[in-house]
């Protein structure tokens, strides 16, 4: 049974394919290990997770084909296919053509996308205190390295394990967002449906690559059209030329060139000006509701 090429190269397949799928395949999952897919691989076996993504001298696997102990028998990896299993690792471990916030359906959960995970749950709710200006308690959760490094507390996700990740705990414990937040950002919780979502997506690998989540306002956001940034309201502020009016004595400031060119328009023009007795009795009205005394 073949699995989708594993990371940057795609002569790493073959690798697991030819050598490990006697122990380690369709009929046989010794030490509980499954090496035909990458969740499989991220999840490990009875001794832990297989990989590290992104440290191969950290990683089960790469340490046991490194030492000749994998595969058993007289077969062992040649140099150039170790070299290739920790390039990839040390990539982060990738599946080709996933990347944080892509449109693929994640294995095991029809219409669920990366792009549900990333744009509605990280970058809505937590960039903001956990991405490029602010990294509260160490944490930043832009990219996928991020996460697996995580903070002060520990790594964010544990690749495959939901339960033991501390974003769901964090999240399943209304510890995060934190309550404060979610009013001074007028932020909603977090919803059930969410969550699972976030659950999928950790189980299935944390799939990643090239487009990470970006902070709020860092960029260009691929969910806006070109249209609609051409609405009056997404433009900056652009002082208008003054239009010229016939009654340029009537002019005293700028303002008033924009309103006359409205009543001319019209066949329209300013009301006399008023004299100032009158403009302070309009004034008194205004304020208190009633005529002055005097």
């Amino acid at each position: 049974m073949r699995y989708r090429t594993l990371g940057l190269e795609s002569d790493s397949q073959p690798i697991f394919e030819a050598n490990c799928s006697a122990c380690h395949g369709e009929s046989e999952h010794q030490g509980g290990l499954d090496l035909r897919t990458l969740a499989g691989v991220l999840k490990g076996g009875l001794s832990g997770p297989a990989v590290r993504p992104g440290s191969a001298g950290e990683s089960l696997l790469f340490e046991r084909v490194h030492a000749g102990s994998m595969p058993v028998g007289d077969d062992k990896l040649s140099a150039e296919e170790i070299e290739l299993i920790r390039r990839w690792i040390d990539a982060g471990a990738r599946s080709e053509g996933e990347q944080i916030g892509g449109d693929h359906l994640l294995a095991g959960s029809p219409g669920v996308t990366g792009r549900d995970v990333v744009v509605t749950i990280l970058q809505v709710r937590c960039v903001l205190c956990h991405g490029r200006r602010n990294q509260e308690g160490g944490l930043d959760l832009r990219t996928r390295a991020s996460l697996l490094k995580g903070g002060n507390s520990g790594p964010a996700i544990v690749l495959g394990k939901p339960d033991e990740s501390l974003l769901i705990k964090r999240i399943a414990d209304h510890q995060m967002p934190p309550p404060e937040s979610l009013r001074d950002f007028t932020v909603r919780p977090v919803t059930s449906a969410e969550l699972e979502q976030l659950r999928i997506w950790i189980r299935a690998g944390a799939p990643a690559g090239p487009a990470e989540v970006k902070d709020v306002g860092s960029g260009p956001d691929s969910l806006v059209r070109e249209k609609d940034r051409q609405f009056w309201s997404f433009q900056s502020p652009r002082r208008p030329p003054v239009p010229n009016v016939k009654s340029q004595d009537s002019v005293r400031t700028p303002i008033d060139s924009f309103l006359l060119e409205k009543l001319e328009a019209n066949g329209l023009g300013f009301a006399p000006e008023t004299e100032r007795l009158a403009l302070m009795r309009r004034a008194y009205f205004d304020l208190i509701g009633l005529p002055p005394e005097s």
